[in-house]
């Protein structure tokens, strides 16, 4: 079966440059979701002629959290892929340009965001039944992974058992019989306390 990609654009975007006067950082990463590139690129000129030297310039992906040392500024909606970004990167800032406003994710959101990471451990380190989600979305496929996690889990006198699918839907979890989910596909699956991420475990 062919797979077409068509990139979306929104096209209603205009860039208010007062936003911008008075950004607080000399060196900043640009991200962007596919849907706001034309808005992202205006960004980066207008900081570039502020003097605001701008070390990375790239669309953002869920699947796919860059590595950065600067503080961020991401254009695009919703909290998501800000939080990704903190939970991967340490002490930095992150900006989201969102709604033409210029808004700090603040510390009180990463906390709430630390606390459900720690209640999702908790829940699989005290899980018997444990579900794997395996997508067969390509560049999300990580059967391999699930193998070998399923194996240590076996070890620990655990009760693994892998699910392929699609497609998952948190409000479909209590139909399995398990305790906990992990997830080896998107990253932003885990928005529920009992889905965790693959790469969060410490086996």
């Amino acid at each position: 079966m062919k797979t077409l990609f068509i990139e979306a654009k929104r096209k209603d975007l205009k860039l208010d440059k007062n936003i911008l006067k008075n950004f607080p950082k000399k060196q900043l990463a640009v991200f962007y979701s596919i849907q706001y590139k034309s808005l992202a690129e205006q960004i980066k000129q207008e900081l570039e002629t502020k003097g605001i030297e701008i070390i990375a310039f790239s669309q953002i992906l869920g699947c796919k959290i860059p590595k950065v040392n600067d503080s961020v500024l991401l254009v695009g909606s919703g909290r998501f892929h800000a939080l990704q970004i903190i939970n991967y990167n340490e002490n930095i800032e992150v900006y989201i340009f969102e709604n033409n406003k210029i808004n700090k994710i603040r510390e009180q959101e990463i906390e709430k965001f630390k606390q459900r990471k720690k209640a999702q451990l908790n829940n699989f380190y005290n899980a018997d039944k444990i579900g794997i989600f395996v997508s067969t979305k390509p560049g999300q496929q990580n059967l391999k992974q699930a193998l070998e996690l399923k194996n240590k889990l076996k070890a620990q006198n655990k009760n693994p058992i892998i699910y392929i699918g699609d497609n998952l839907y948190v409000n479909e979890l209590e139909n399995f019989d398990i305790d906990v989910l992990v997830n080896t596909a998107c990253p932003g699956l885990a928005l529920d306390n009992k889905i965790i991420n693959s790469e969060n475990l410490k086996l």
